[in-house]
């Protein structure tokens, strides 16, 4: 079944992890400002950084974010709507 990112859960798990923002940007070597515009849904964090920020929290990609599954429909009309932008 097709998922879409709903929002990011990176700022409950950092929460949960007892550590902060600029501590995950210092240790993936990356700026403060886009962690906490990822962290607060201002941009969806690519696949390279939410690898590196898996690695560094120690978690799986998919446990940076709240997914939804959707329907195959769903999934192609989502499809359509991106290859407008």
């Amino acid at each position: 079944m097709p998922v879409l990112i709903q929002r990011s859960r990176l700022k409950s798990l950092l929460r949960q992890m007892g550590k902060t923002q600029r501590w995950l940007a210092k240790k993936i070597h990356f700026p403060y400002q886009r962690i906490n515009d990822y962290a607060n849904d201002r941009r969806t964090m690519p696949i390279e950084i939410a690898i590196n920020c898996a690695r560094a929290l120690e978690c799986s990609v998919e446990e940076l974010f709240d997914l939804e599954e959707v329907s195959p429909a769903e999934w192609r009309s989502w499809v359509a709507s991106r290859r407008k932008e």
